[in-house]
């Protein structure tokens, strides 16, 4: 998701979509971004905490990986991150 097409900077990264099974139409959602400084981390390490947060909540969870440094230098993660979250939108 993301990448040239939403921002000039960005690469396109993978984001793991949360929902509840069967649910259909427009639902709340919640966009996350991993921690680790922007140095470290993955959005696989947090796969069960957004599965929990989607099934109490009932929202649409969105849990999103972005370029990590030193490969990708600030302030490309965040460009990454940025053009990931209009894509979703």
């Amino acid at each position: 998701m993301g990448g040239p097409a939403f921002h000039p900077n960005a690469q396109p990264s993978n984001c793991f979509i949360h929902r509840t099974k069967g649910s259909t139409g427009l639902k709340p959602a919640v966009v996350y971004y991993h921690g680790g400084g922007a140095v470290a981390g993955d959005a696989k390490l947090y796969k069960p905490i957004m599965n929990r947060i989607c099934q109490d909540s009932d929202v649409t969870v969105f849990n999103c990986n972005y370029g990590l440094a030193p490969e990708r230098c600030p302030p490309k993660g965040i460009h990454d991150a940025y053009a990931m979250l209009k894509d979703i939108l």
